[in-house]
């Protein structure tokens, strides 16, 4: 017997029993604070907070692909890649000289017009004093009348004809819609273009928005007088939404909602963002610390709580080792469901050196819902 606990390493091996039962059961006098302090009364909830995020990307409110409505040659370039334009600016000029001619010749066919109408007027005006004489037939007094309403029609289609060649004339220029910046130019000086063909992309420049898509029932809670948090280039940004797709989209089965944003954000066109938005779940529950949390069988899990042990004084416990069911978790905190109830003490640390039925008091000054 005495050799056999001379053992150097039976020895050791005691005395590392020895003292990991003294700091880790917290019995009577030998209590330790780290564990019979760490307890929190529980607090039952009717619902909790769940934080979601969705990705999302930057966009200009209006993005175009700008093209000529008649057809040319390019004459000159204003405006390259990168530049601001402002609303109105030239950008592009085709060759307008076909133009300007067309005009010119609308311009001559409205004279000639104009003097055919007013001969048919005088024609007309003495002809009708012949018909009031009765020096002249029924008959040429109608023609002579339906010839002067073919020449004021002339006049009018005349007018029509310079009024379009002078509009085509103004669309041999290119000009920006609204401010903005050129994303692209698609042709250069001497290109023949056709009517329609995209030769320039602008992008507005002070207007962004944030494009996210979301699922069906989180877009329909949402309220345009909701505040939103939006997270772009690692800086928390205000939104505002503006709308919301009716129909969810077919690829990814989402509400494509559209947000506001400040316009001096500091983003471009096509950064990604992030929207965080706090949804709300009615479930009856307590939220806890993770460290009271140990790990059961079938996903369940267990917490242990501090049952008074009568006649024993009020900082004496038992514990007991209740199941419960992990809602949401998040950071630090986990939302449980479970056999416990409201007004209850748990231990929240050293729980994995404890046994249920173990009596543990508490320090002086620390009382359970005290």
């Amino acid at each position: 017997m005495t050799r056999f606990f001379g053992s150097p390493g039976l020895f050791v091996l005691l005395s590392a029993l020895a003292l990991g039962l003294s700091a880790g059961a917290p019995v009577g006098a030998q209590e330790r604070g780290d564990i019979v302090r760490n307890h929190i009364q529980l607090k039952r909830l009717s619902q909790y907070e769940v934080t979601r995020a969705y990705p999302g990307e930057v966009r200009a409110q209006r993005r175009s692909r700008m093209a000529f409505q008649v057809s040319g040659t390019i004459a000159k370039a204003l405006v390259e890649e990168g530049d601001s334009v402002r609303r109105g600016q030239v950008l592009l000029r085709l060759d307008r000289r076909l133009l300007r001619a067309a005009a010119d010749v609308a311009q001559a066919n409205l004279k000639n017009a104009l003097a055919v109408a007013n001969l048919s007027k005088i024609t007309l005006q003495r002809n009708q004093l012949l018909y009031d004489r009765g020096h002249i037939s029924k008959q040429r007094h109608d023609q002579i009348t339906a010839d002067h309403r073919a020449a004021s029609a002339g006049v009018d289609q005349a007018r029509a004809s310079l009024r379009l060649a002078l509009v085509n004339y103004e669309y041999g220029e290119l000009k920006a819609p609204y401010d903005g910046r050129v994303q692209g130019r698609f042709a250069d000086e001497g290109a023949v273009v056709t009517a329609g063909t995209p030769v320039l992309e602008l992008v507005e420049s002070n207007a962004l928005e944030v494009i996210v898509g979301l699922p069906a029932g989180t877009g329909r809670s949402l309220g345009e007088s909701d505040e939103f948090t939006l997270m772009i280039n690692g800086a928390e940004v205000p939104g505002r939404l503006l709308g919301m797709t009716p129909a969810l989209a077919d690829g990814s089965r989402t509400l494509r909602a559209r947000f506001a944003i400040p316009q001096d954000t500091p983003a471009l066109a096509g950064d990604l963002a992030e929207l965080s938005i706090a949804l709300k779940r009615s479930e009856p529950g307590f939220w806890v610390p993770m460290a009271a949390l140990s790990e059961s069988m079938r996903g369940l899990w267990a917490i242990y709580v501090l049952v008074p042990k009568p006649g024993a004084g009020a900082r004496t416990f038992r514990i007991e080792r209740r199941l419960v069911d992990v809602l949401h978790s998040e950071r630090n905190q986990a939302y449980v469901q479970g056999s416990v109830e409201d007004g209850e003490c748990i231990l929240t640390g050293g729980v994995q050196l404890l046994v249920p039925g173990q009596d543990i008091t508490l320090r002086p000054g620390n009382r359970c819902g005290g």
